[in-house]
């Protein structure tokens, strides 16, 4: 987690962008690339990610930039 107050999808304490990394692997199943900065929607562009050894469902949002596709899998830390 990060703190970004105003809601710009940067680190409010670097003013940065910060990397986010999956935390396991799995398949890809939802993604959502649409969202844009003012949008009244809430959570920013998202991926989820299906991890089948764990039976998790791991959900990435409030991302800006998104490069991963729904069904492909997508290792750890990447």
């Amino acid at each position: 987690m990060i703190l970004d107050e105003n809601k710009d999808l940067l680190d409010d304490s670097t003013l940065k962008p910060v990397d986010v990394v999956s935390m396991s692997g799995g398949v890809v199943v939802a993604v959502d690339t649409t969202w844009k900065v003012g949008s009244v929607l809430r959570g920013g562009m998202y991926v989820k990610i299906f991890d089948v050894t764990n039976m998790g469902l791991f959900y990435y949002s409030h991302l800006s930039v998104v490069n991963r596709k729904a069904g492909r899998y997508s290792q750890a830390g990447r």
